[in-house]
């Protein structure tokens, strides 16, 4: 019973390893093949094959798993792809933001391999920006079919910021703002949006955003300054001290360090 009972738990991985995982390879199928045919040989019917039989059998079975998994080897190459498309496609990225030749060529591999994608659009528009043309790089992220991706607005980030021409940053903090919107809990967008507003001038609007961030991340350094500045703004003296010294705890920079006492005496300037 307990040759059976482990056979049978070798099945069972083999059948996860094969369908569950994707993981369709020679050991995945002789251990799935050799653990069957061995309880199959254990069940009583089979008990009064010849010797000879019994140690044949086993191998016939391992004999059809290997061309089992050899005839099914593309299929294992198309589906069992998660981490190999993910490590390729870095691979790609790192490629172009190097610089490095090959890159378009190296890109167009890929897709050809695993199909054009939105990471894939994105960087089509990284190689469209690079070239100097940046009507093409916005073209490739309006294709994009998921607009709302983290993917979709840390791409559309990095190109506003390697366009020469985005001198003005409104359209950055615009998506900055849609960003946070569309996700409350993304600390990095709610923080980048909350500046955004407060150097825009829109302190409520900032101070919603950062508080959110701060729910996120109660000991990031930025956050607590910016929110002691908006509290300055307010005329919240006490509350932009509190803000300010848990900044300074936190790892505040030196640059910081003198901005706060800049909105601290603007702020008292104001309450006298």
């Amino acid at each position: 019973m307990m040759t059976i009972g482990i056979c049978a738990a070798c099945a069972l991985l083999a059948v996860l390893s094969i369908f569950l995982f994707r993981e369709a390879g020679i050991m995945s199928f002789l251990m799935l093949i050799i653990s069957v045919g061995e309880i199959v040989l254990r069940l009583p019917v089979f008990r009064n094959l010849s010797g000879r039989l019994r140690k044949i059998l086993p191998a016939v079975l391992a004999a059809a798993a290997m061309l089992c998994s050899l005839y099914i080897g593309p299929y294992k190459q198309k589906n069992n792809s998660t981490y190999d498309m993910a490590r390729e496609l870095y691979e790609v990225e790192n490629k172009i933001l190097t610089i490095e030749s090959g890159a378009a060529e190296a890109l167009s591999a890929f897709e050809e391999k695993w199909e054009e994608s939105d990471s894939t659009r994105g960087l089509h528009a990284y190689l469209s920006m690079i070239g100097g043309n940046a009507d093409e790089a916005y073209s490739w992220m309006n294709r994009y079919s998921d607009k709302t991706s983290k993917d979709y607005y840390l791409r559309m980030e990095a190109l506003y910021l390697m366009d020469p021409a985005k001198t003005d940053p409104t359209d950055l903090y615009r998506l900055y703002e849609k960003a946070a919107t569309d996700d409350l809990k993304w600390e990095y967008m709610q923080k980048s949006a909350g500046i955004a507003c407060f150097e825009q001038g829109k302190i409520t609007n900032a101070e919603f955003y950062l508080r959110n961030a701060l729910a996120q991340d109660t000991e990031d350094p930025v956050t607590l300054y910016y929110l002691g500045a908006v509290s300055c703004k307010k005329g919240d003296i006490e509350g932009a001290d509190s803000y300010f010294r848990q900044s300074i705890g936190a790892g505040a920079s030196d640059e910081m360090i003198s901005w706060m006492s800049w909105y601290m005496n603007e702020a008292e300037g104001r309450e006298e």
